[in-house]
């Protein structure tokens, strides 16, 4: 089961970095990343990758 929303949030939190902050990192707005941390949206693969890169993450810790 897919569980990006809340793995999302707690490598954001861990890292000490708000959603405007990866918002502005990602290119997209900070409502954007509110909706991927409550599983009413998902990222592209472009941005999932580009999370993984910013929290240093295997696409699979992120994902499930």
């Amino acid at each position: 089961m897919i569980n990006l929303g809340n793995n999302l949030k707690e490598f954001r939190q861990y890292n000490e970095l708000s959603q405007e902050i990866i918002a502005c990192r990602l290119g997209v707005s900070r409502q954007a990343i509110s909706q991927w941390e409550h599983n009413l949206t998902y990222p592209d693969i472009e941005n999932l990758v580009r999370l993984t890169q910013i929290f240093d993450c295997d696409i699979n810790e992120l994902l499930f």
